[in-house]
């Protein structure tokens, strides 16, 4: 057995899954997993909170991004804006539900209504590798679930993702489309550089006019194999020697998350929701009254990560100027959150001196 074979064997039996085929990344898993599909809809619903990836993957892979509102507290699919917008529709390909964030969604409740209309679900569990959901793994739901091993991911090896379903006939779809995906691009490392470069440039200005998102949205399609690869068995092996450590990774993330929990009791920041089953991909408070972005700045300005992710992401693939009335939950994440670090960059003497910072600073 190859070092792929081993990982897909290893991630079929940690998320209760029958059948797991491995991709380059994440994003390359949605990929075939739309394609493989197969039904007449071409609309994908997708998460008004997300990072670009998946709707770019959306609309390259063929297929329309249509944006769901999501809960406030959580980044996650709204089940009730969710059953709203796809009743009585006949074109949905697929709803992708993430777990934002690393903690649950609605999972439970998003399947029963995608079920009852006969919808496929994929469960994007990308940044919630390790979670548990009503004593299960967060990857074992849907009629197909992603996992990642790519940038920033819980654990970050550099590249590397997967596919899994229980479903005999859609995993030979699958294998057959994984099969023809093309090595990895020589030039991924340079288009990566240059996407984050140009993405963190234009950001600060989407809030002012329409120009900057359509030139994210189009920055976000411009090299469509950044998204669409294979898996090597140099990461097959990475993501291999990892998963060992996906435990210890977890208690360290909690144990950071509940120390800026405490530290920030009593402080005026709102906690957005965690879950015992969580796998905390940051910790995430809201910031109101137009005073996030001063407050990530004085925390950069003493050396500690923050990032407001994420924006909406319909006005980079839609030229709606209302998208902030349709989906005010995914606004309000937009306008007030503040991701802060819970990785192994983080000690509690960092956490509490960063706490100090945020004080002052309310």
């Amino acid at each position: 057995m190859d070092a792929v074979e081993a990982l897909e064997a290893r991630l079929a039996d940690q998320l209760g899954r029958r059948f797991c085929i491995a991709t380059g990344r994440g994003a390359s898993a949605i990929w075939i997993g739309l394609q493989a599909l197969g039904g007449a809809g071409r609309t994908v619903v997708l998460p008004a909170t997300l990072c670009t990836s998946p709707a770019a993957v959306t609309r390259l892979a063929g297929f329309e991004p249509l944006f769901c509102d999501v809960e406030p507290l959580t980044g996650n699919l709204d089940p009730q804006a969710l059953s709203q917008l796809i009743d009585g529709r006949d074109d949905i390909a697929c709803v992708i539900a993430a777990h934002l964030y690393g903690q649950p969604a609605k999972i439970v409740e998003i399947e029963t209504l995608c079920q009852a209309r006969r919808i496929p679900l994929m469960e994007d569990a990308a940044q919630a590798l390790g979670a548990a959901i009503n004593g299960g793994p967060a990857g074992g739901f849907g009629d197909l679930s992603i996992v990642s091993f790519g940038h920033t991911k819980i654990l970050d090896v550099g590249g590397g993702g997967a596919v899994l379903t229980n479903d005999a006939e859609l995993a030979g779809r699958l294998r057959n489309l994984a099969s023809a995906l093309p090595a990895p691009p020589s030039e991924l490392g340079v288009w990566s550089t240059e996407y984050r470069n140009a993405y963190y440039s234009l950001l600060p200005d989407i809030k002012t006019g329409a120009q900057s998102a359509e030139q994210i949205g189009k920055l976000c399609l411009r090299h469509p194999r950044l998204y669409h690869y294979g898996i090597t068995q140099e990461s097959a092996e990475h993501a291999l020697a990892a998963l060992p450590g996906l435990p210890a990774e977890l208690a360290h993330r909690r144990a950071m998350a509940a120390l800026w929990r405490e530290a920030l009791t009593g402080s005026d920041v709102t906690f957005m929701d965690e879950q015992t089953g969580g796998a905390p991909w940051r910790f995430n408070v809201l910031i109101s009254g137009g005073r996030r972005d001063a407050v990530a700045d004085a925390l950069r300005a003493e050396g500690f990560d923050a990032s407001p992710w994420y924006p909406v992401v319909a006005p980079f693939f839609e030229q709606a100027p209302d998208y902030r009335e349709r989906s005010p939950g995914a606004a309000r994440i937009e306008q007030e959150i503040l991701n802060l670090w819970v990785d192994h960059s983080v000690t509690e003497t960092r956490i509490r001196s960063a706490c100090a910072v945020i004080r002052r600073s309310l």
